[in-house]
């Protein structure tokens, strides 16, 4: 904590229906007794590898701050490297979010003026509402500032008000983030109603500073368009070219040579011939130098660095397999989260490979059948199975004996793979909550576990995704 009253907080906690692995408690925790916990300094965030049960009983003791109000009149906001993180914007920001953020801007030069401003801003503007539909991508926030009111725009939960806070911040330079809790009356029970979303500041000297954007009780919002109205772009004026007056100089003569077609030249097939030619081999030496680059980019992850970097690598590698296979996960997921979205989608996808390998089979099983007779299968010494519990089914593929009925078996590995994902997801919350523990042969497993998936889920897509897999630039620039 910077500068400021300080006082500390005790206290007493029971889980009794929450889960997961984040452990509610006071910033900034000191002391924790009771439970087994990894803590992250960059984040006050406490978390327990083996996860919240039911009757777990922990006390925290924590250090909490009353920040200066006349040091933040006139702090400054941290810059660098170290701040990033909490500095930067995904692309795609919508421009009615950035015209807003520069009018903040413009308006206010010190940064927690911009701060006030924007909680204000929103507190004024907007309404507060516990059904709203959840979501804080760009297209709730957009809609959440922008949307008709009418429509169902301008009104949301905390979660909307602190996600646009956090935007609109880091758009004028303040390095943001928004915090998810728990608004505690005192001793009692904490219930999920009591759940909500704030943002916070970063400021030099400081620290973390808490904002309250949510508008006061029984207060009518005004109209947002009192306060911000974006500017229409004009088009540009269309550049008609003036008329020449000065006349066009007259054809050349054709001579005598050319009409008779005496440039012997390449004939017209040949030099097609030739074009396609060169075309290919251009083709391929980008399809070579791409798949080349795709490797060094895999071996890179998967080899260099500490063991934590290697478990990095490992996870961006399974996470970008989601975005080649056309299933990509939000930057907004937990780990945990994104191993059960990577567990649904080679789900979904051996069951779309099955439903197609039976109507091939059965084809195949025709003209066989067609070219061969009913009798081919006798004499062979190796007679056909018909049912009984000899029979064993190809995986998706109908089950002897049952009259055709498809019965859709469970893929080969599918459940050991996704297992190793959620055993990574588990290695990578152990790098973030838990820097320095990892070893080496947890970085070889993570490779491995990767590797296995993400084959595992390429052998399960459609032909072509699978035959651009390798060449596929784009994880060449995704942010690693």
């Amino acid at each position: 904590p910077g500068p400021g009253a300080v006082d500390t907080v005790r206290q007493e906690i029971t889980v009794s229906g929450l889960t997961g692995r984040l452990l509610p408690a006071v910033a900034t925790p000191r002391e924790v007794t009771g439970a087994r916990v990894a803590y992250d300094p960059a984040t006050g965030t406490l978390i327990r590898p083996e996860g919240l049960t039911p009757g777990l009983r922990y006390t925290v003791t924590s250090v909490r701050e009353q920040p200066d109000v006349n040091l933040l009149a006139t702090a400054d906001v941290p810059a660098g490297d170290e701040v990033a993180r909490v500095l930067r914007v995904p692309d795609g920001t919508p421009e009615p979010l950035r015209r807003l953020a520069a009018q903040f801007a413009q308006e206010n030069a010190a940064p927690y003026a911009r701060a006030t401003a924007i909680e204000r801003f929103l507190a004024e503007h907007y309404r507060v509402v516990a059904d709203a539909p959840s979501g804080h991508a760009y297209p709730n926030v957009n809609f959440f500032l922008f949307g008709p009111r009418n429509g169902g725009g301008q009104r949301g939960t905390s979660e909307q008000f602190a996600a646009a806070f956090a935007v609109l911040g880091r758009l004028t330079g303040l390095p943001t983030r928004v915090v998810v809790g728990f608004a505690a009356p005192g001793a009692g029970p904490v219930r999920a109603a009591d759940a909500f979303a704030w943002p916070e500041v970063l400021f030099s000297g400081v620290g973390w500073v808490p904002f309250d954007p949510l508008p006061r009780p029984d207060v009518e919002p005004r109209p947002v368009e009192e306060d911000f109205r974006p500017p229409k772009e004009e088009p540009p004026p269309s550049e008609v070219p003036e008329p020449s007056v000065e006349p066009s100089a007259s054809p050349p003569a054709v001579t005598s040579a050319q009409a008779d077609g005496g440039d012997r030249g390449l004939s017209t097939p040949a030099l097609a011939a030739l074009l396609v030619g060169v075309l290919v081999l251009l083709v391929g030496a980008v399809l070579g130098i791409l798949a080349g680059m795709r490797r060094a980019q895999t071996r890179a992850r998967l080899g260099r660095g500490d063991p934590a970097d290697r478990i990095a690598g490992a996870w961006r590698h399974v996470t970008d397999a989601l975005r080649l296979a056309g299933r990509p996960v939000g930057e907004d997921l937990a780990a945990t989260e994104v191993a059960a979205r990577a567990r649904q989608v080679l789900v979904e996808a051996r069951a779309a490979a099955a439903r197609t390998s039976p109507r091939r089979s059965a084809a195949r099983a025709t003209r066989r059948t067609d070219s061969t007779g009913p009798s081919s299968a006798a004499g062979t010494g190796s007679p056909a199975p018909v049912g009984g519990v000899g029979a064993v089914p190809a995986a998706g593929g109908p089950v002897p004996g049952t009259g055709g009925l498809l019965l859709e078996a469970p893929p080969l590995g599918s459940a050991a793979t996704t297992a190793g994902v959620e055993e990574l997801a588990g290695l990578l919350n152990q790098a973030a909550f838990a820097p320095g523990t990892l070893t080496d042969a947890q970085a070889q497993r993570a490779a491995t576990e990767a590797t296995a998936y993400v084959a595992t889920l390429r052998a399960a897509l459609p032909w072509w995704r699978r035959l651009l897999w390798a060449v596929h630039p784009a994880p060449l620039r995704w942010r690693s």
